[in-house]
């Protein structure tokens, strides 16, 4: 599991598999409200990158290159440790204390030297679960708006689609738009640079925008497939028949 990735770790996530000895899980078993920071990293910027452990847990410890901050729970949460340490503040002055030359390593008389201020024990609960809210409900958006670029991704596939035949020399360009009615098709595809042009441009004045952009409005994008092509085959139906 990477703490990288992962800011807040809980007993559902998916561990790596090892065996250790009695001492080494004395040592570095993981209880609730811990906070984890790497101390050991190949880049200084990486060096104390908390985690907050949130849950009970069995038999499972922290890697060699990560410290456990356990904090005395009658002065300070670990849940408002954890979001102290993510201010830059605390990540410039943990990045300023990293030795090393190809890889940087955080001590641990530099971790106890920090100087952390904060506010009574009610106040850090109160913190601590407005801001873990505020995060929990970005991360739904975030999936939300991950859900919907996908949804998005999958209807702008069927929307249009483009098929090259080789063997028939063909290229057929589908798409799921409105359709045109045979009347619309006479206006807009039949005539290039049709009448009905003026009308065109003024609306576009009308709604503030650029008349100097009417490329491709009046068939000159259609009529340009004859470049390529000997004949176009225009397939369509309209979506008010």
């Amino acid at each position: 599991m990477d703490i990288y990735n992962n800011d807040i770790v809980t007993p559902e996530m998916d561990f790596m598999k090892a065996t250790a000895k009695d001492a080494a899980i004395k040592k570095f078993h993981l209880i609730d409200d811990d906070v984890i920071i790497t101390k050991d990293s190949e880049k200084p910027d990486d060096i104390a990158i908390p985690a907050y452990i949130k849950g009970t847990f069995k038999n499972v410890l922290c890697g060699y290159h990560l410290a456990i901050l356990r904090t005395q729970k009658n002065v300070l949460l670990g849940s408002y440790l954890h979001l102290v340490l993510h201010l830059k503040s605390y990540q410039h002055y943990f990045f300023s204390l990293a030795n090393g030359a190809t890889r940087f390593g955080l001590g641990l008389e530099s971790i106890k030297k920090a100087v952390i201020f904060f506010p009574s024990l009610q106040e850090q609960e109160k913190i601590s679960e407005f801001l873990f809210s505020m995060q929990r409900e970005i991360e739904l958006l975030e999936e939300e708006i991950d859900v919907l670029k996908k949804q998005k991704k999958g209807l702008m596939q069927q929307l249009l689609q483009v098929i090259i035949d080789k063997k028939a020399k063909q290229i057929r360009i589908i798409d799921n738009g409105i359709g045109m009615t045979e009347e619309e098709v006479e206006k807009y595809i039949a005539h290039l640079a049709f009448s009905g042009a003026e009308d065109f441009v003024k609306k576009m004045k009308e709604s503030g925008t650029d008349t100097q952009d009417i490329i491709g409005k009046f068939g000159l994008g259609f009529y340009s497939s004859f470049m390529v092509a000997d004949e176009v085959v225009v397939d369509t139906l309209s979506l008010n028949e």
